[in-house]
């Protein structure tokens, strides 16, 4: 099946389905036309897929999917169902690890992107910082996670799952851009948590570990 990923290049977004297709028989194929920001996703033909202007965008031969986290649960559907869950209880355990991603982790990670990138730039240092403590709250809830049972390999349940690529592939920008090198040190499980998806083919064969030295400065 061939996939048309409509978004400007790198888009780390898209790295949590190209992670789920991994787990596949290789039977998704993507493309990647060029695409102009702040053109191409202004025009009628794209907001008819996406109306709120923003990427990516996945045209299947299906229609055309937004938001990153759909995207990638189709992509994880055609690629190995087991990332969804087979049971409710697991697929609810996915569901609240996706959530808490969604609520908790990334809405403090993508209010600080753009302030670093230099977008959208924070007036009062004291904004920056509460952002950077709700990262800090949601790292310390995930080491809390991975320590109070060793046993613990994953975010939800005894295997890999859509909740682990999404968790893992924000947890990598966040330590790539945000959280440095001393500040990482409060979460050694968290961290031995990454670095063990990272390793594996499917994650490593996407992601790139260029994480920071030092926390991000106002």
């Amino acid at each position: 099946m061939s996939l048309v990923i409509r978004s400007y290049p790198g888009n780390r977004n898209m790295d949590k389905a190209l992670i789920a297709a991994k787990f596949g028989k290789g039977d998704l194929k993507f493309e990647t036309p060029p695409f102009a920001m702040m053109t191409d996703n202004k025009t009628p033909e794209f907001l008819a897929k996406n109306p709120v202007g923003k990427v990516p965008v996945l045209d299947t031969p299906e229609g055309s999917i937004f938001e990153s986290n759909a995207i990638a649960r189709y992509v994880a559907r055609k690629s190995d169902l087991a990332l969804l869950g087979t049971t409710d209880i697991e697929i609810a355990h996915i569901d609240q690890w996706t959530e808490f991603y969604t609520h908790e982790f990334e809405a403090g990670l993508f209010a600080i992107l753009p302030h670093i990138f230099g977008r959208n730039k924070f007036e009062k240092d004291s904004q920056f910082n509460a952002e950077i403590q709700k990262i800090k709250k949601s790292l310390a809830v995930l080491e809390y996670w991975f320590s109070h049972d060793a046993s613990r390999q994953f975010i939800a349940i005894n295997r890999v799952t859509i909740a682990d690529i999404i968790l893992v592939v924000g947890l990598n920008a966040a330590f790539e851009f945000v959280v440095g090198e001393e500040s990482r040190k409060e979460y050694p499980k968290t961290i031995e948590y990454v670095d063990r998806l990272m390793a594996t083919e499917q994650f490593s064969s996407v992601l790139k570990k260029n994480w920071k030295t030092e926390d991000a400065k106002f």
